[in-house]
């Protein structure tokens, strides 16, 4: 089976969330902090811890935007 996953950078994440003002970025963010998941910048995953990796090795948002 091969490996389709990528890592997306901040900015990617960004925008195919759809989230392109800093404030609603950052309320998103923060929304995070307070969960018990959250997303990796990667392409093929769903949830991971907030201070966590995917299984390809990509980071969550909140490890990327250096929250934790």
């Amino acid at each position: 089976m091969i490996d389709v996953s990528r890592k997306l950078s901040l900015d990617q994440w960004r925008k195919n969330e759809g989230v392109e003002d800093e404030d609603a970025f950052m309320e998103l963010l923060g929304t995070y902090v307070y969960d018990s998941v959250c997303p990796p910048l990667c392409t093929s995953c769903d949830m991971v811890e907030p201070d966590g990796h995917c299984q390809h090795g990509h980071p969550s948002v909140l490890l990327e935007a250096g929250l934790i």
